[in-house]
């Protein structure tokens, strides 16, 4: 990441449409809890330094009240356990009903998997390929021990508005804390993409405080959260922090008409 210059955005602009974007895509039945947790929220955000991070999240994620599906190329590098998870895949994601499709191009090139909220008794479909291929598809608990092997999320959890609403929920949870410091990078870069960058920095680790640092990047263009960035609080004094969790969304194609059956293993450009 390139960052050209450090901007700060005043607590009157912050409180501006503080709640924009509030209406959060809930599962039916969690609408009233969601307002009530919001409300909640934004009581404790007069005049925190959270406040704006919370409102550009916010405006992020209400970009999806256009978006009815989109495409892009995912890139996942994340820490699971002790090993370093390097993923990129061509992605597929139906908002309503949430539906994701997924195909691996590096490693295990070709692999499918296919994700429908409320189908398939909630299981993922998948399958390998080379020797893997053999077993054909295979329908597992997304938040079974196999499907979540390489992953420090379920497939339940993936796509550009579920990353941003977690952040969200994170940084609202973080009112309460003391000592977070907030710094805000409107030039910054993830190769030709133009960003705005929000950073959140817990300095001391506390009770609550699950992330030493936070780094929510907003294209400039599109308005969509395109990546996150999340960091280990650092072991000892003056040692650099470990990245635990980074997730990248490029050559994003939105209201690209997909249909039930880019997320159907009879597709018969899938490999299934």
């Amino acid at each position: 990441m390139n960052f050209l210059s450090d901007a700060g955005i005043s607590r009157r602009d912050a409180l501006t449409g503080l709640l924009a974007g509030a209406a959060l895509a809930v599962p039916s039945g969690r609408l009233l809890q969601a307002e009530t947790r919001i409300a909640a929220a934004s009581k404790l955000e007069k005049g925190h330094e959270l406040a704006p991070a919370l409102q550009m999240g916010r405006d992020a994620d209400s970009v999806f009240g256009k978006i009815e599906d989109y495409t892009a190329t995912f890139h996942k590098d994340e820490v699971v356990g002790k090993r370093r998870i390097r993923q990129e895949m061509l992605i597929k994601v139906r908002e309503n009903t949430f539906s994701v499709y997924l195909k691996f191009l590096k490693p295990d090139a070709g692999r499918e998997v296919i994700y429908i909220d409320g189908k398939n008794d909630g299981n993922l479909q998948t399958h390998g390929t080379g020797l893997g291929a053999v077993v054909g598809t295979l329908n597992l608990d997304p938040k079974g021990s196999l499907a979540m092997e390489d992953s420090r999320y379920p497939v339940t959890l993936i796509g550009m508005r579920k990353m941003v609403q977690k952040v969200i929920t994170q940084w609202e949870s973080e009112l309460t804390i003391s000592g977070i410091r907030v710094n805000f990078y409107p030039s910054a870069k993830i190769g030709s993409l133009e960003c705005r960058v929000v950073q959140t920095t817990h300095d001391t680790e506390q009770t609550g405080a699950r992330f030493h640092m936070t780094r929510l990047y907003v294209s400039k263009d599109s308005g969509l959260p395109v990546r996150v960035e999340q960091f280990a609080f650092p072991s000892k004094a003056g040692a650099k922090p470990i990245m635990l969790e980074q997730y990248t969304y490029l050559d994003i194609k939105t209201n690209a008409g997909l249909t039930s059956i880019d997320f159907d293993i009879d597709n018969p450009k899938y490999d299934y």
